[in-house]
């Protein structure tokens, strides 16, 4: 499993062409994707489906790396 998510954080934080300094971010989103994404050993279902027993919400998701601004209301 650590060898997964590292071999994820790796290609992430690489295509988003990001320093090295923060790969525990990026360990961390691909850990969160993991248990996000659908397998093939869970019958098609995500590790997040069977604990909570709903589909898991991508809604709030972005791409890492990706320009954002912060909107101050006056």
């Amino acid at each position: 499993m650590h060898r997964t998510l590292m071999s994820k954080s790796r290609t992430m934080r690489i295509y988003a062409g990001l320093p090295p300094f923060l790969w525990d971010e990026f360990y961390l989103t691909a850990s969160h994707l993991h248990v996000k994404t659908i397998t093939r050993s869970l019958d098609g279902r995500t590790p997040w489906e069977l604990w909570y027993g709903r589909l898991p919400d991508y809604s709030y998701m972005r791409e890492i790396g990706c320009r954002a601004f912060v909107l101050i209301q006056n």
